[in-house]
């Protein structure tokens, strides 16, 4: 009886364990799952030691049990592997994945940017990437290029003029870019520019009375040293527009200095007047550039490019060196250096650039005619004091409306 006993426990521990079968699954986002799947409807623990075994089996084979046997769905268990670092990774190598920007100037490295949702795919590539190979720019490029212009600045007050400068300049330009790659709103260019030039202009003004102020003349002088210069620091995005054509919008800041070398016209005898002489002026502008560059690609490595540009003036500041002033007979009247500001202001400018590709791409050869216009209002009032005529002179000083216009031609080379 008890043998019978034996083989009925032993038999029945059997054919649990046989009808018990544990698998597991490796889930989408890399979580590895055992199941312990028991056909006769019981929910039992698989044992530890089958925790983090991995079957090499994808689908589960469900035991096919009557339904009259199991009055419940089959019990299954989920177990989860406390192995992940054993646990294999999923394979995403089919996921699709964001637009890689390849960089020209490196030597195969790729560099990935995220594409904002609302960029249409078509659109985001043509953007950040281009389709234009030919007219993709060089990582650095220096330009240097000689120019030379017509130089005229005129001072008005309710319509007269009170004088103008005259003159031709000659001078240095040069400009050194750095060009990237990057997203559709990120800038791909940064860019400094610098130029220098000088030249002699001619002086023609009214005369006035030092106490009246009536006008009671004009005055001519000729050579008078002039010198430029100005800096400024870009940033733009190239935007391709169909095959050969780019649209480059650019903002930054600006910085122009002139020194007008008038301290150089001597004191004179007019017509029994006793004429004082000159005095030097510095001006400084500073301003906010915004423009566009407009770029056609033509065949044989041609180019036509077009500029517009609107300058925002921030403040100028102009300084008169009336500590200069002097008489025929040398003598000096107690002036100083009075320094006005502007506040009011705008500048406009173009050009038209032909280029040509030289040396596989390696450089390139222009030539740019250019117009430079500036347009400042009346500065404000800064007191004076000094002595003339032997008698003490308290008085305002400013500077006049005043416009510029350079009219020129630059031509160089891009490396």
């Amino acid at each position: 009886m008890r043998y019978l006993f034996l083989f009925s426990f032993l038999f029945l521990i059997t054919t649990q364990a046989m009808a018990a079968k544990i698998e597991y699954e490796l889930l989408a986002d890399g979580t590895m799952v055992g199941y312990r799947v028991n056909e006769a409807g019981s929910n039992q623990q698989s044992p530890a030691s089958d925790k983090g075994k991995v079957s090499a089996a994808k689908d589960r084979e469900m035991p096919v049990t009557p339904a009259e046997k199991v009055p419940a769905a089959l019990a299954i268990t989920p177990i989860v592997n406390e192995h992940a670092d054993q646990r294999p990774h999923p394979d995403f190598s089919d996921a699709p994945e964001h637009p890689v920007a390849v960089n020209p100037y490196s030597t195969g490295a790729t560099t990935k940017w995220p594409v904002p949702a609302w960029v249409p795919q078509d659109v985001s590539e043509r953007l950040v990437y281009g389709d234009q190979p030919s007219m993709q720019p060089r990582l650095f490029e220096f330009s240097i290029a000689p120019e030379t212009y017509y130089y005229r600045y005129k001072e008005t007050e309710n319509g007269q003029r009170l004088m103008q400068n005259t003159g031709t300049f000659f001078g240095l330009n040069s400009a050194l870019a750095w060009n990237l790659m990057t997203p559709v709103y990120v800038p791909d260019t940064f860019r400094l520019e610098g130029r220098l030039a000088a030249g002699l202009v001619k002086y023609e003004g009214l005369l006035a009375d030092t106490d009246t102020g009536d006008i009671v003349g004009t005055e001519t002088a000729t050579n008078i040293k002039d010198w430029v210069g100005e800096l400024r620091a870009l940033v733009s995005k190239r935007v391709p527009i169909g095959d050969n054509v780019q649209v480059a919008p650019y903002s930054g800041v600006g910085y122009r200095y002139l020194k007008d070398a008038h301290g150089s016209i001597p004191p004179m005898n007019s017509d029994g007047m006793n004429v004082l002489s000159g005095y030097d002026r510095e001006s400084n502008y500073f301003y906010i550039p915004i423009g566009a560059d407009i770029k056609l690609q033509c065949k044989n490595g041609w180019g036509l490019g077009l500029n517009l540009e609107y300058d925002h003036l921030i403040e100028g500041k102009q300084r008169s060196h009336l500590e200069q002033l002097k008489d025929t007979n040398g003598t000096t009247y107690g002036f100083s250096t009075v320094e006005n500001t502007q506040k009011k202001g705008f500048g406009v400018r173009g050009s038209v650039k032909i280029s040509k590709e030289l040396a596989n791409n390696k450089l390139s050869i222009y030539a740019e005619p250019y117009y430079r216009y500036w347009s400042i209002d009346q500065s404000d009032l800064q007191p004076t004091s000094g002595t003339l005529g032997g008698k003490p002179k308290n008085d305002s000083w400013y500077e006049p409306k005043n416009e510029t216009q350079e009219v020129g031609l630059q031509a160089g080379v891009i490396f």
